[in-house]
């Protein structure tokens, strides 16, 4: 795989130096923009709903990108790479008139899987990404009302979409409606700012979708479609997605992961819940069990006013969990501590198993077993998609079983939920005291 050679550069950004001393998010995202790229500055575009605002406007290192709304605001870096759509830093607003922190350095799909059930084809999709990029262009036809489409600084054509959407009812309470002095119902709908971009390898094309929403959560997802692969249409298969997350909440030190696991039994009426060291303090797997409903949480250094260290927790969104014959597909999760020499997309392609597995001769991923309690940890996740060939996959025009439709998209992905990331509500909910 060659070095990526393309600028396509999207920010979330204001300042160029950030308002934290920390040596890693202190190196500024440079432009390497040509001089043939001066004439191709990118007109503004804004959304505005819900209350919120999402501005892209082009600066010197690409396009700048903000949301906005009434309590919280979100900055993010977004560009394109071999291997899609990625998160280049963003950081969060936690108050109307408060500092932004640090919470993702870098996130992107690490690899995408895609074994057949009759092992006729076992591959791996990114292994094929090559100059030009497989990211297509965006059409007005694949946006909404409430929807823009971004041309990154340096490109000729947009390559990303951003939308607010709606989210529904963020918090509500309601009364009896009798009377009652400075009491009431309430509520108050969420909004989200999402950017995708599609990344086409041949029959499937993938939507590769980031969500920063006004509480704070952080979203990630990725949805197939296109056409079954003509040389085994019917054949069932795996997307199974792996997705590497370079968290630095509160800065690039002092970020611990843990497993929680909820405990409960039907002999008991007692039920736990149980938080313990990520692989004893090391670098390493495991699994998310349904029945403890596990969950990976990462907290900071840095505490809220009330003393508790700002977290996040993983929550998986999916059907269930893929084990093939690959090593790094029989965990869930995998926690190794950020190195440089360990690149979030390398320029020359190589399998899971040598970079997160790790071998003894490159000592990259979990081979090490590194430190990782008030580290710089970057997470890994795989979120598996199962598409077992059906009629609507069909074309009107199909005989048989050609299966050369489109097929409806198939969602996988997880979400990031804060924990003690906010001292108090960060929406404007009111206290108890002014409903029932």
């Amino acid at each position: 795989m060659k070095a990526i050679l393309k600028s396509s550069l999207l920010a979330i950004v204001v300042a160029a130096t950030p308002l934290w001393a920390d040596s890693k998010w202190d190196v500024p995202l440079s432009s390497r923009r040509s001089i043939a790229a001066e004439s191709l500055r990118v007109a503004p575009a804004s959304i505005t709903s819900g209350g919120c605002t999402a501005t892209a406007t082009p600066f010197a290192a690409g396009s700048t990108l903000t949301f906005t709304c009434p309590e919280t605001a979100w900055r993010v870096y977004v560009h394109n790479t071999l291997k899609g759509l990625q998160i280049r830093r963003a950081e969060l607003r936690r108050t109307p008139t408060g500092n932004f922190i640090p919470i993702i350095y870098e996130a992107n799909v690490a690899e995408i899987f895609v074994p057949y059930h009759d092992s006729s084809d076992r591959l791996y999709d990114t292994r094929y990404a090559s100059l030009p990029l497989p990211v297509r262009q965006i059409t007005a036809e694949d946006i909404p009302a409430k929807g823009e489409l971004v041309t990154m600084e340096g490109d000729l054509v947009p390559t990303a979409a951003l939308e607010i959407r709606d989210r529904g009812i963020a918090w509500l309470c309601k009364w009896d409606h009798t009377p009652k002095a400075t009491k009431g119902s309430h509520s108050r709908r969420g909004q989200d700012m999402v950017v995708w971009g599609t990344w086409d390898t041949g029959n499937y094309d993938y939507i590769i979708e980031y969500t920063f929403r006004d509480d704070g959560q952080v979203s990630f997802r990725l949805g197939a479609t296109g056409y079954d692969n003509p040389n085994h249409p019917s054949i069932a298969h795996m997307h199974d997605i792996l997705w590497r997350v370079d968290i630095d909440l509160g800065g690039s030190h002092g970020n611990t992961a843990s497993l929680e696991t909820h405990i409960e039994q039907t002999s008991s009426l007692v039920a736990t819940d149980v938080s313990t060291p990520f692989n004893g303090g090391f670098e390493g797997a495991a699994d998310l069990n349904a029945f403890e409903f596990t969950t990976l949480v990462v907290e900071s250094a840095v505490v809220n006013k009330r003393g508790h260290p700002l977290a996040y927790e993983l929550h998986p969104f999916r059907l269930g969990a893929s084990r093939h014959a690959e090593t790094w597909c029989r965990n869930d999760l995998w926690v190794t501590r950020y190195s440089s020499s360990e690149p979030s997309v390398p320029a020359a392609w190589s399998a899971p198993d040598d970079y997160l597995i790790g071998t003894a001769q490159n000592q990259s991923g979990i081979v090490d077993k590194a430190p990782i309690a008030n580290q710089d940890v970057v997470i890994w996740h795989s979120s598996p998609a199962h598409h077992d060939p059906h009629d609507e996959d069909q074309s009107p025009t199909d005989t048989g079983s050609a299966y050369r439709g489109l097929t409806l998209m198939h969602w996988t992905g997880f979400d990031l939920v804060p924990k003690n990331l906010f001292d108090y509500n960060p929406l404007g909910a009111p206290d108890s005291i002014q409903c029932d």
